[in-house]
């Protein structure tokens, strides 16, 4: 499973449907900040969902829009970081 399909699938399962918005309207480049389907809330526990499935590091300087605020910007963040630490992709 890419990247980008596990993190569409986390987001869709523990945000989307339990606030009982729908998951289609939602695509790799929704803004999910402007959209207000996460907040810091949601980015502490989708960067440790990130941190078990992908083995990385997420730090508190990582935790900004630019690498949290489309599933396609996270899915480059996560790519990013396993490069820099030499992880094979899971």
């Amino acid at each position: 499973m890419s990247i980008e399909a596990a993190v569409t699938d986390y987001i869709r399962a523990e945000i989307l449907e339990p606030s009982g918005r729908r998951a289609d309207d939602v695509d790799a480049d929704t803004s999910l900040f402007r959209r207000g389907i996460i907040d810091s809330f949601g980015v502490f526990t989708l960067a440790s969902f990130l941190e078990e499935r992908f083995l990385i590091v997420v730090g508190d300087e990582d935790m900004v829009p630019e690498n949290f605020d489309s599933i396609s910007r996270i899915a480059s963040f996560v790519a990013r970081r396993q490069r820099a630490a030499g992880v094979e992709k899971p």
